[in-house]
């Protein structure tokens, strides 16, 4: 079941387990969870596609090694950056 918390008036919402995350490890995780019996929350950030608003939490500055801007180099919905992996 899918639950946009944005537009639904949950008071209280309860299960076994809450992963932060939905992407392949969150997802990964749900699914083993779900097979043992539990009942499990995935929580993601974004929705089930881009979108500009939460893309916008993914600004910052890279202080470390080299690499892609973080904006263009982490996703927020659904799947994760595993969206633009391109099998690599």
């Amino acid at each position: 079941m899918h639950v946009d918390f944005e537009k639904s008036d949950f008071a209280d919402f309860a299960t076994d387990v809450c992963i932060i995350g939905g992407g392949v490890a969150g997802i990964t995780m749900a699914r083993r969870l779900l097979k043992a019996g539990r009942t499990v929350t995935l929580l993601e950030s974004g929705g089930l596609d881009y979108e500009a608003d939460s893309a916008d939490l993914n600004a910052g500055e890279n202080v470390g090694e080299p690499y892609y801007e973080l904006h263009h180099s982490r996703l927020r919905f659904f799947g994760g950056t595993t969206a633009i992996w391109g099998g690599a």
